[in-house]
This record gives structure tokens, sequence and C-alpha cells, in this order.
């Protein structure tokens, strides 16, 4: 997330599906007194962006059957306090409809994810 632009109400990340039906993107929220985020999937016939999946995720990648692989990540470093739980940082495989989501890998402090082979 280093280098990344935050500015509230903006949206990052933005990816299209590999079936190139749908868009994926995290929207920035508050920032005060913790930056939070939500991932959105919007169906590219549709004129909005649902939330998709729990708070304090970030997309990475499509997978090619429709399933999303993310980073929950706690903006501690940004020096903030808020509600955002940190245990839970790691990588994770989210269902195609946001609803369920399993462990891939856990991060541990201060780690960032780079790529995937």
């Amino acid at each position: 997330m280093d280098g990344e632009r935050y500015d509230t109400g903006g949206y990052t990340r933005v990816a299209v599906s590999p079936d190139g039906k749908r868009l994926m993107a995290v929207r920035i929220g508050s920032t005060d007194p913790m930056l939070n985020y939500q991932l959105a999937v919007a169906d590219l016939t549709s004129s909005s962006a649902m939330p998709f999946g729990p708070l304090d995720y970030l997309s990475d990648t499509w997978l090619p059957d429709g399933r999303l692989v993310a980073d929950h990540w706690c903006a501690a470093a940004f020096g903030n306090a808020g509600a955002c739980n940190n245990s839970l940082d790691g990588t994770y495989v989210l269902g195609a409809d946001g609803d369920s989501h399993s462990l891939l890998f856990k991060l541990t402090q201060f780690a960032t994810v780079v790529g995937y082979v």
C-alpha cells in the first residue's frame, strides 16, 4: 500500500474479472481516526458498485473461477488505532459471492504481499 494515494470516497486497486463481466475495486472510507476500506464489485452492465465481503480487505487479483484473492490489513502503519482486528491480517480467498473467505496464508507484523506465482 506504500505509495498509494488515499482520498476519502475514492477507489483504488481496480480490476476487471477474467470473464470481463465484473469490476472489482477498493473503496476508501474514512481516514480519521483510522483508514477504512471496503471491497466493491460491480456488474459492468449496472451503474453502481455493491459492497463485497467483509471490511478491511484489499483486493489483489481475480481467480479464473470468479473468486478473489484479498489481503486483510489493518492500517496501523498510518499511526491509527481504530477497530480493525489485526489478528486477521493475512491473505484470503474470498468466495465469488463475497460471503465466504478462507485464509491462504498469514502475514507477520509489517509484512506485505508483493506478488503471486
